[in-house]
């Protein structure tokens, strides 16, 4: 089943930018797009031909239901800590409004698995994160690269619990969970079934990928 009627969640991110023009411009199929974007008092809101766009108070449950009545799914790009928070509200208001499918933001762990559940509940105590305040908590970080053990990340979670410092524990746990071979992130369920329960796609290997798209720009392989 394709989704057509789209809700998307946020519009100034560097990625929704892409997103956005990318799904405007699709023909086939066509999609039906109303963008939600944060009602900044007398702000006004993006012009994006094409799509509706509707301020929102993501805290208020009842706009937000009626925003995103009649979708057949909602995409999120709503960036950093506040994803942990709006992305929430964004599924309880799809819930009450028959929304079939959610497409959160953020990349996260299947927290039913024994390692993330255990990660989860060992060690400290974590913050109601649906509170303004921990929405808030938000900063920019240059990248850097640097080889760590798991037992390194599991000591920066621990600290950071202790000390009150929730965000980086999230972060090290999240890192912990995928990297260290259990298993936590390999959300395979999602990638096989659609709206209606019927299988539709399968999880490609990296050389099936790279095959297909060498063979879309032209380049074939005897070897394929």
């Amino acid at each position: 089943m394709v989704f057509t009627k789209l809700v998307i969640a946020g519009s100034s991110g560097y990625v929704a930018d892409y997103a956005i023009r990318a799904i405007m411009a699709c023909t086939k199929p066509q999609f039906d797009v109303t963008i939600l974007t944060r009602r900044k008092g007398s702000a006004e809101s993006p012009s994006i031909p094409g799509a509706r766009v509707i301020p929102v108070d993501y805290f208020d449950h009842d706009e937000l239901v009626k925003a995103v009545a009649g979708a057949d799914a909602i995409l999120s790009f709503i960036s950093g800590l506040a994803s942990k928070v709006i992305d929430k509200l964004l599924l309880k208001a799809a819930q009450e409004a028959g929304v079939r499918r959610i497409f959160p933001s953020e990349y996260t762990l299947d927290i039913l698995h024994p390692e993330a559940v255990k990660l989860l509940t060992e060690g400290g105590d974590w913050p109601e994160d649906s509170s303004p305040t921990y929405m808030k908590r938000f900063w920019v970080r240059p990248f850097e690269r640097s080889q760590v053990t798991s037992q390194e990340l599991l000591e920066q979670r621990n600290a950071n619990l202790q000390s009150g410092n929730h965000v980086d524990a999230l972060l090290a746990m999240i890192h912990l969970a995928a990297f260290n071979g259990s298993g936590a992130a390999d959300l395979v369920d999602g990638l096989k079934f659609d709206g209606d329960g019927y299988l539709r796609t399968q999880r490609k290997t990296l050389r099936r990928l790279t095959v297909e798209s060498l063979r879309r720009i032209g380049i074939t392989s005897g070897n394929s």
